[in-house]
């Protein structure tokens, strides 16, 4: 699966680079093989004037198999599904946020931290002797950095993955600072049964 890459609202315009902080992925998989999805990002408004300012983002989602979109902070004003250029949610966020300068002279905020979770199908591909085969890639930033990226996908008995760790029940990839155009590649399978 593949998560299309991401881009920020500003009208029809793209004038400036912001800052994702922190973006981390949960993933938590159901027994029919859908998942949630939570996304869990931290962004940062870095420069800009008072007319250019960030309202809403469009979020990379695996693919056009979403049911449901649920937002997870009081940040969000709305959220839907969107299939302009690719599978997205839309972000819309409840204030404008503006570069750290201006919000400083208008009292505003330059950065905003929101949550929201999907519920995703088609995810991953069945093989001849009965495994299944995950190849996800959370969605990237052509023209933004991250400061940490990390995926968590919930173990169950049976998965074998390139994970980098483990937290709790979670199975975890820590990429740490992620370039622009940089994407992340997490892969997994379950093991055949004996």
């Amino acid at each position: 699966i593949r998560d299309l890459r991401m881009s920020r609202g500003l009208g029809d315009v793209y004038k400036r680079q912001d800052y994702i902080r922190s973006y981390i992925v949960t993933v938590d998989p159901r027994e029919d093989g859908t998942a949630d999805i939570t996304y869990d990002i931290d962004w940062q408004v870095i420069d800009g004037d008072a007319t250019d300012y960030l309202s809403w983002v469009k979020i990379g989602l695996a693919n056009s198999s979403v049911d449901e979109l649920t937002p997870l902070t009081d940040t969000i004003s709305d959220l839907q599904y969107s299939s302009d250029g690719g599978s997205y949610a839309k972000v819309v966020f409840n204030r404008r946020y503006y570069a750290p300068d201006v919000a400083a002279s208008n009292g505003g905020e330059s950065s905003v931290h929101f949550v929201f979770s999907v519920h995703q199908s088609h995810l991953f591909t069945r093989n001849d002797d009965g495994t299944a085969n995950f190849n996800f890639t959370p969605g990237w930033f052509d023209d933004l950095s991250v400061g940490n990226m990390q995926v968590r996908w919930r173990n169950y008995d049976g998965f074998v993955a390139d994970n980098t760790g483990m937290d709790g029940d979670y199975l975890t990839w820590d990429f740490g600072a992620m370039g622009h155009g940089q994407a992340a590649n997490c892969l997994l399978y379950t093991s055949p049964s004996p």
